[in-house]
């Protein structure tokens, strides 16, 4: 069977995008955040037991971990088909954001230019490549699925098989991750939206958008009911230290917005949703509505992070900005310019890689640029080597995945809050640590976390705004085992008792 023309454009466009990615990814052996190292620890553990990393021996010393585990067991067995599994998996599921991005456009305004647009943009949202080319993320995945989401709700009334697709979709989205609250805030924003516009809907989607709400929440609610039990309404910040909280949570930046979603997405978004959603009463344009504004709300009340608010309004502003292609040139067929179509379609391209290929290419040097160096990597091996296996090693709060996968020794603490108790104390104990001038501080706390070691690295010199450790210098106390151009490890001969 030939395949038609926009099937050709479609698979170029979803190489382009692969591509892309592999290319930046297998610049560096590593990956860009701790976060990636909880997860392919557990990847690795699934691998070797089937059993995933529920109570975690290394984590804070020794811990009970909540998430669900549905993607490193996807991730597991998939990683058998290739031996580039952490490079290749994570940019295959992000790429599907094409695919499903095509379908949802396609399936909106009926026109294969505009839904072929909308997966050229797909490709380059600045914010979902900078989070998600070199990372082992869920979001890789959970929003692909949750544009897919949106295209089979959009579709129920046309077949079993659909209906079927949508459920699979809902079930998989409940156990994914936490993020599927954004879908039932979502579509409880969009019935009420409805109601209020008085537009019609199908009695079997108004059902099943109630049971998604159910299943959505009570997946959710049985994974993380002790952390709600403990932390309250407060687990929305997920237990983060106060001193760190603004960097997780920091208010919306209309100009950082703008540049991690792309100008062009942006800004026809906007357009679509002030001039032309709001004189259509279709349920399709307040269900995009409904999920552009109950994110842009989320973003406002810092009730979600920042970059993953931002990862979701693009992928919606994406879908309006198909639409917007869509209006613009079927306004341009019946005006007199029509013949200078082109023009105009090469002018949007030379925008849009302007505003959203470039800032995806910048981004993809600084995410590159965030991996362990090889100085961090060696240090962390040799304490696996040199520290015996109860013995903690101390480091900032986001090296401690790298602490228990590459060392595999216990940290102190690592980026993972949740049922953690005094959270703040702890942070602020590990700061004293770095920053105290006196031993006599420093060694108390030492001995309150069983560190053993202490890994000074650059990204410590960073985060405390220093240049050493001043206590250090003592040799009575202090023997200094490891030493590189930007990593120290200090080991601790002294304990309490002994002073």
């Amino acid at each position: 069977m030939q395949l038609k023309k926009e099937h050709k454009v479609l698979i170029l466009i979803v190489a382009l995008t692969l591509g892309f990615r592999l290319a930046f990814a297998f610049t560096s052996p590593y990956l860009s955040d701790s976060d990636s190292y909880f997860n392919l620890r557990d990847i690795e553990g699934i691998k070797d037991t089937w059993k995933p990393l529920f109570n975690d021996p290394l984590s804070y010393g020794g811990r009970n971990a909540l998430y669900s585990p549905v993607f490193d067991y996807l991730f597991a067995i998939l990683s058998f088909v290739t031996p580039f599994a952490v490079k290749v998996l994570p940019n295959v599921f992000a790429t599907l954001l094409v695919l499903t991005m095509y379908l949802l456009t396609r399936e909106l305004t009926k026109n294969s230019e505009a839904a072929l647009f909308s997966a050229f943009l797909a490709g380059f949202i600045p914010i979902f490549v900078f989070k998600t080319l070199n990372s082992i993320t869920v979001y890789a995945l959970s929003i692909p699925l949750t544009v897919l989401f949106l295209y089979t709700l959009l579709k129920i009334g046309e077949g079993d098989y659909m209906l079927y697709l949508l459920l699979a979709t809902i079930f998989i989205l409940a156990r994914l991750h936490a993020s599927s609250f954004f879908v039932i805030f979502a579509t409880l924003i969009y019935l009420l939206l409805c109601k209020i516009e008085k537009v019609s809907l199908p009695g079997e989607e108004f059902e099943v958008i109630l049971f998604a709400t159910f299943v959505l929440f009570w997946f959710q609610f049985i994974i993380y009911k002790k952390a709600l039990l403990a932390h309250g309404a407060l687990i929305i910040w997920q237990n983060i230290p106060l001193d760190i909280l603004s960097r997780y949570f920091s208010d919306f930046n209309l100009i950082y917005a703008i540049y991690s979603i792309g100008a062009l997405p942006f800004l026809a978004g906007i357009y679509v949703i002030y001039r032309y959603l709001f004189r259509k009463k279709e349920r399709s344009a307040y269900l995009l509505m409904a999920f552009a504004f109950s994110i842009f709300l989320l973003l406002l009340f810092r009730l979600i992070e920042l970059e993953v608010g931002l990862m979701f309004l693009g992928t919606i502003m994406v879908v309006l900005s198909g639409i917007f292609y869509d209006a613009f040139f079927g306004y341009l067929k019946h005006s007199k310019v029509h013949k200078y179509k082109h023009f105009f379609v090469l002018g949007i391209l030379l925008i849009f890689i302007v505003s959203s290929v470039v800032p995806s290419i910048v981004l993809a040097y600084k995410v590159m640029h965030e991996v362990p160096t090889a100085d961090e990597v060696a240090a962390l091996e040799f304490l696996r080597k040199d520290a015996k296996h109860n013995e903690a090693v101390l480091a900032t709060p986001e090296e401690g995945h790298l602490v228990t996968y590459f060392a595999r020794k216990k940290n102190v603490m690592d980026t993972h809050y949740l049922l953690i108790p005094g959270i703040n104390e702890r942070y602020q104990d590990i700061k004293t640590i770095y920053t105290t001038p006196l031993e006599t501080v420093a060694i108390p706390l030492l001995d309150k976390y069983g560190v053993k070691y202490i890994y000074f690295s650059d990204k410590a010199r960073q985060e405390y705004g220093i240049e050493k450790i001043q206590y250090v210098d003592d040799v009575n106390c202090f023997q200094k085992m490891y030493s590189s151009s930007s990593v120290e490890v200090y080991k601790s001969l002294c304990s309490l008792e002994q002073q």
